[in-house]
């Protein structure tokens, strides 16, 4: 990697907003919010760290963005959709990667790591549907998952540093 270059690290969680709004009395940071703004410190200007809260402006700005820029993904067990003209449906992160990697095969390499408080469930559920059929055959959708506890930014930076294999 050059000097100048900055991984992009991007962190998919509905989480990050849905729940807090910032103008409200009494408000204080989700776990969620206090994590990426933990990376974000950490990582400092060295890469390029940013959080998105709805799975349908994720779906924008990776279809805008070109894979090989992604270095890794970060992703919530379970995310929101908010489809138009419907309720909320839950849909668990797995089937929503998978839908990302079939429609842009671009993203098969990228590294994911799961960030969920959950960690049981999601292992059984990544697991059981994260082998996709592509043309180049079956894929994992994750390398790891960290649980969401206290103090498990400091895991889950360590894990990122071994993923893009940073000091």
């Amino acid at each position: 990697m050059s000097e100048t270059y900055k991984p992009t690290i991007v962190y998919f969680d509905d989480a990050l907003t849905q729940y807090h709004n910032p103008t409200e009395t009494g408000y204080s940071e989700s776990f969620e919010e206090r994590t990426l703004n933990y990376l974000q410190k950490e990582l400092g200007e060295r890469h390029a760290i940013m959080g998105i809260d709805n799975a349908i402006e994720a779906l924008q700005w990776l279809y805008t963005t070109d894979p090989t820029t992604v270095d890794l993904i970060i992703c919530d067990h379970n995310l929101w959709w908010t489809i138009p003209g419907d309720s909320q449906s839950y849909r668990y992160g797995n089937e929503w990667m998978q839908w990302v990697f079939w429609r842009q095969k671009g993203y098969i390499n990228t590294p994911v790591i799961i960030y969920t408080d959950d960690p049981l469930n999601a292992k059984v559920q990544w697991t059981y549907g994260s082998r996709i059929s592509l043309d180049k055959g079956d894929i994992r959708l994750f390398n790891t998952i960290v649980a969401k506890v206290p103090g498990s930014e400091i895991t889950l930076l360590e894990e990122i540093k071994k993923q893009i294999q940073i000091p």
